[in-house]
């Protein structure tokens, strides 16, 4: 079985303060949640979800809300950034140790950790992309579930297809991407000013 059906109760979290990462958060899918559902990353499962850049920026970790086991810990998970869900242009693929915090305990006896790593400098432009993970591991070789918060994301899972509606809501996970959002140069920002400044000049002319 590749995910847990669970009764919604009002329980959000917001990450732990530690991350792998120290960048800026250029992407929030919401705080975990921890008992609306979670859904299987390993055992041949793999979950994407959309996130989307405003502005061009310098890729650099990633944090997540998991289950596990009581007495489990997170390990590593494999991640990729691609153009589609489950399709398109591979950004990258690659396998990630995690930094993980304990949370806490869920009503249904599963231990909640925010999980961490960071990514190569990965340039991306502005647009929607895809977050996927798969192959993750535990210290104790259980199951990995990453969490499900009904965030704003468009989420699919391998098996499944949309995600949405299929744990009684519009589901998809906590997650955050972090990074550095690249500067507009100055040369465009004296263009843009310039521009700025002709139109002031023209209403009032006008007026």
């Amino acid at each position: 079985m590749n995910k847990k059906i669970l009764i919604p109760l009002v329980f959000a979290m917001g990450f732990a303060a530690g991350s792998a990462d120290a960048g800026s958060i250029l992407y929030d899918n919401g705080p975990i949640n921890g008992t609306i559902d979670a859904w299987t990353i390993n055992s041949g499962y793999s979950v994407a979800n959309s996130f989307t850049l405003s502005n061009s920026a310098s890729i650099s970790g990633v944090n997540f809300g998991d289950w596990v086991y009581p007495g489990d810990t997170p390990t590593q998970v494999e991640y990729l950034i691609t153009t589609q869900a489950f399709g398109g242009t591979t950004l990258i693929d690659q396998t990630a140790t995690l930094t993980s915090t304990y949370v806490s305990t869920n009503p249904y006896g599963f231990d909640l950790y925010t999980s961490a790593f960071t990514i190569p400098s990965l340039a991306l432009n502005a647009g929607t992309y895809w977050l996927q993970f798969q192959h993750a591991a535990t210290s104790q070789g259980n199951p990995l579930y990453w969490d499900s918060n009904n965030g704003p994301s468009v989420a699919y899972e391998n098996t499944l297809g949309n995600l949405n509606g299929q744990d009684g809501g519009s589901s998809s996970e906590a997650f955050q991407v972090t990074g550095t959002a690249t500067p507009i140069p100055a040369a465009i920002w004296l263009v843009l000013s310039g521009l700025a400044s002709l139109g002031v000049f023209v209403r009032r002319r006008a007026g």
